[in-house]
């Protein structure tokens, strides 16, 4: 015999299973439904009865006993009930004598019989009602059987999917069964960590790839997971590889309670061996910047986005005055600025919150005021928006002292603090381009101190330093604020008048007004000491508009007057008069000896 393939007998099942379903569903529909069909078909086979043969000849339970049956297939045990119900009436009422009436006398004589078919019609309907809910077991058991079939395979290729994923990840996966901790399940990534084969690690427990772990404190890690207080644990840790050597990792550990599945421990381990080895780097920069800040010489300090201070180091603080870092955290910056800087300040303090680097000097407040070089240097955030600054401050308040003193010494006389030769050049070629611009005369009046060698002959150089610094002093105090005096070298001053006039004569009427000032002012006696001493002095003159002559030619001109000066008997001015005063050949440099 053929054999009935596998696929055609299960669909055979299922069709009658749906049938079957679907006859017990209209049975649900209510119990009118179920009397009208057992009264039917017990019509039907009264019918029957009668049309093949006379109510005399009995035989009624030949065609009543099969619509019982039929009813209670068709509509469960209820309908089967019924069925034997009217059967009975219809065996007592028509097929026994006196036929179709009742009396005790028939209820007595088919008693027996009916008591049978009563039996047998309740044993029927029960019957078929244990098949019918036999046949619906069998049937929901095969369909639930073909959906755990269809959702184990789904699963088995989502499991085999999952796997597949898992394995491409460079995280190790590992699954561990809560009791024994032994290993059920790792993935690719897990066994590259380790160096171990599946085989190996799946004998294996985390306690045993784990240096760190010992029993007790691993089972302590886990209770918060198993009675569900924590639903991850995300630690640091490291696995030991079958070589020996230790790996950094992070772990994310989670338990999975079952229902269809073993429940199970999931850790997830990620190698983070350059993140360690990047956190190391940075955590020696950090010490580093760190060492460098806290020993620096300069004050570096940072200021929050209030314009106070919340950090400085031990230079910053000792330029402050204090011993501890809490005593400035909080202090507004523009506190320690003097009243005259604090508004420029402030306006370089908001440019620096717009990202600017802004380099600038300033004078700090108090009665000790100190001079402060400094930067504002923007920090910003991951954003990129600034949300603190930077400060690197000097104080330069020696640096600017020792500079002004070499400025000093560059272009001023140490003896008397005039301007000296440099310094009175510098000015003179200024002068000149002012005058070519405004048209106006300006004059050069070369002093010399008459006999001043014969003072320092007979008295001492130190009376003469005194004579040339108090001589410097009246000099100073006989021109206006704007005019220069210059010391050249010896004995030799040098007063340069500037913006005297647009007429020749008027400027020239001027400068001999200086100039007779300068000759009273210095003939009053000189105080060396304690000895009183009188002085006087030639003086040569000449003027100068635009930069028609060069500043050498100007100098001599001027010297070259003095000398008709001491010729005239000293004690008095002349001006250049080219006529009068031949310019040698050889050039006059205008530093002289005179006497």
């Amino acid at each position: 015999m053929q054999e009935i393939p596998e696929s055609f007998t299960r669909h055979s099942a299922l069709r009658l299973a749906d049938r079957y379903l679907s006859a017990m569903a209209l049975m649900r529909q209510g119990s009118v439904q179920v009397y009208l069909l057992a009264a039917v078909l017990m019509g039907l086979a009264l019918w029957v009865r009668l049309a093949i043969a006379p109510v005399s000849a009995g035989l009624q339970y030949v065609t009543l006993f099969p619509a019982v049956t039929l009813a209670a297939i068709a509509g469960g045990y209820r309908a089967g009930l019924l069925a034997t119900a009217i059967g009975l009436v219809f065996a007592s009422f028509i097929f026994t004598p006196p036929y179709y009436t009742f009396s005790v006398e028939a209820v007595r004589t088919s008693l027996w019989s009916n008591l049978v078919f009563l039996m047998d019609g309740v044993i029927v309907s029960y019957s078929i009602q244990a098949m019918h809910r036999y046949r619906q077991g069998y049937a929901l058991e095969l369909r639930q059987s073909q959906q755990v079939n269809a959702a184990l395979r789904h699963s088995e290729a989502m499991l085999a999917q999952f796997k597949y994923s898992l394995d491409q990840t460079l995280d190790g996966v590992y699954f561990f069964l809560p009791g024994s901790l032994r290993f059920i399940y790792a993935n690719k990534g897990a066994l590259r960590q380790v160096g171990y084969g599946e085989a190996e690690l799946m004998q294996m427990t985390p306690l045993d790839i784990n240096p760190q772990f010992t029993n007790p404190h691993f089972q302590e890690m886990l209770e918060p997971l198993l009675d569900g207080r924590q639903t991850a644990n995300v630690f640091e840790s490291m696995l030991r590889h079958k070589d020996g050597h230790d790996i950094p990792v992070e772990i994310a550990l989670q338990f999975v309670r079952g229902e269809s599945h073993v429940s199970h421990f999931i850790a997830f381990s990620r190698d983070i061996t350059e993140r360690k080895q990047a956190q190391s780097i940075l955590l020696e920069r950090e010490n580093r910047y760190r060492t460098l800040v806290e020993n620096s010489p300069i004050c570096i300090h940072e200021i929050d986005r209030g314009g106070r201070l919340t950090s400085m180091n031990r230079a910053g603080l000792q330029m402050m005055g204090s011993e501890d870092e809490c005593s400035i955290r909080g202090l507004l910056y523009l506190d320690a600025v003097s009243a005259a800087d604090r508004e420029r300040i402030g306006e370089l303090l908001d440019r620096a919150y717009s990202g600017e680097i802004s380099h600038f000097e300033f004078k700090s407040a108090g009665q000790r005021e100190r001079i402060f070089k400094s930067c504002f240097v923007p920090l910003t955030d991951g954003e990129g928006k600034v949300e603190r600054l930077m400060g690197i401050t000097e104080d330069i308040t020696e640096y600017r002292a020792a500079e002004e003193q070499v400025r000093s010494l560059a272009f001023y006389d140490t003896l008397t603090q005039l301007p000296n030769r440099r310094l009175l050049l510098d000015r003179l070629r200024h002068a000149l381009a002012t005058s070519a611009r405004s048209g106006r005369y300006g004059g050069l009046l070369f002093i010399d101190l008459d006999n001043f060698k014969l003072l320092n002959d007979t008295l001492g150089h130190d009376k003469g330093d005194l004579l040339l610094q108090q001589v410097a002093q009246r000099l100073a105090g006989c021109v206006r604020e704007g005019d220069t005096v210059a010391r050249l070298g010896g004995d030799e001053f040098v007063v340069m008048l500037e913006d005297v006039s647009n007429d020749r004569d008027e400027s020239m009427l001027q400068i001999g007004t200086v100039g007779a000032k300068l000759l009273a002012a210095l003939h009053q006696p000189f105080m060396l000491s304690g000895c009183e001493h009188r002085s006087t002095l030639s003086i040569g003159a000449t003027l100068f508009k635009g930069q028609d002559r060069r500043i050498e030619e100007l100098l001599r001109q001027a010297d070259l007057a003095m000398y008709r000066s001491k010729n005239a008997g000293r004690n008095t001015l002349r001006f250049f008069d080219p006529e009068i005063d031949l310019m040698p050949n050889d050039s006059v440099t205008g530093v002289g000896e005179h006497s």
